[in-house]
């Protein structure tokens, strides 16, 4: 867009964002496994453009292109208000990790000029690129997806050898507790797949033949 409107768009966010509440937070105590951190940073990310959509669509929608951009994001590419909106998402990343030490630092080597990973070499170090929240929140969204097809295959291989343990205390059958647990963790693992880059994911679906295997196996004998 033009300087005109990505000046209004930056001017708009800061006038609102005092009405739009606090931040989105991330319970990130609950991250206890690498599923965990996939899908718990997939929700963060979602509640992060939406809560910056409420002050401007635009930085909204900067946050979710960016998170997903293939190549690195340049500092010195990005116009004065998107530097703007690039160090205001750095602190808000700062702040919703504080407590996260694996990520604090990370977000601190990053500062330093460090990329997360040696894999993405992003040039970070690049004049100010250690403000530049959005090719941060790159890094980051790339650290906490699914890397490639291999890990995504291992995940599913993974799930395929589950037993499912139906739970006495949820009311109904031991067929429909199990079913519902099945259906829980095919779909968790699809929205992992979903992180996976364009073309990833073919024959990585679970079919209806998967589940059913996958209750066969876990319903006792006397269901």
């Amino acid at each position: 867009g033009s300087s005109k409107g990505d000046s209004g768009s930056k001017d708009m966010f800061s006038r609102n964002e005092k009405w739009i509440g606090n931040p989105p937070t991330v319970n990130h105590k609950a991250w206890k496994s690498r599923e965990d951190e996939i899908l718990g940073w997939s929700v963060y990310l979602q509640e992060l453009s939406s809560w910056a959509s409420q002050g401007s669509v635009k930085f909204g929608r900067e946050i979710e292109l960016s998170s997903r951009w293939i190549e690195p994001i340049i500092w010195n590419r990005l116009s004065s208000e998107q530097q703007n909106r690039a160090v205001r998402l750095q602190a808000l990343l700062s702040a919703a990790f504080a407590e996260h030490g694996r990520i604090t630092l990370m977000v601190q080597g990053f500062q330093e000029g460090l990329d997360i990973s040696p894999e993405f070499d992003s040039r970070a170090s690049e004049p100010y690129g250690n403000r530049n929240g959005f090719e941060l929140l790159r890094q980051l969204t790339k650290e906490f997806s699914l890397r490639n097809r291999a890990e995504a295959l291992s995940l599913k291989t993974q799930l395929l050898a589950r037993v499912f343990v139906p739970d006495p205390s949820s009311g109904s059958s031991q067929v429909s507790d199990v079913i519902r647990q099945i259906d829980l963790a095919c779909a968790r693992f699809m929205r992992m797949v979903g992180t996976l880059g364009a073309g990833m994911a073919s024959g990585l679906q679970i079919t209806d033949s998967d589940q059913l295997s996958l209750l066969v196996r876990s319903l006792p004998n006397d269901a």
